[in-house]
């Protein structure tokens, strides 16, 4: 799958007006039966217009993520992700890195786990 992303916020006031744009692909792949793994990755880029401060400010977004998922039974699996985030921020009080990890299980009470 793949998509692109316009957003406009008219906040109606200083530092939070902002316009995007961005673009996502991903995907899910089926190994066996009972394992799959998927992944996405994602880039957007925000301008605030309104931003009042001593530089223009301006954000790139990356997101980076692969999982994964294991069926134990037909309602219950286990899943694991690993995601990446990187936001560049033309303000240096607002640029980070972020990785997350994540371990579940997951039960369906009504119908498959997926």
């Amino acid at each position: 799958w793949a998509g692109y992303l316009f957003e406009a916020v008219n906040a109606n006031g200083q530092n939070f007006d902002r316009e995007g744009h961005g673009v996502e692909i991903g995907g899910r792949l089926a190994l066996t039966p009972r394992f799959r793994i998927d992944g996405h990755a994602e880039y957007r880029e925000d301008d605030y217009d309104n931003f009042v401060g001593p530089i223009q400010r301006e954000t790139d977004y990356l997101e980076l993520e692969i999982g994964g998922a294991f069926k134990l039974t037909d309602r219950a699996e286990l899943r694991g992700r690993y995601t990446f985030v990187d936001e560049d921020s033309s303000l240096d009080a607002l640029d980070y890195d972020r990785n997350v990890f994540s371990l579940s299980v997951v039960y369906a009470f009504t119908g498959d786990a997926r």
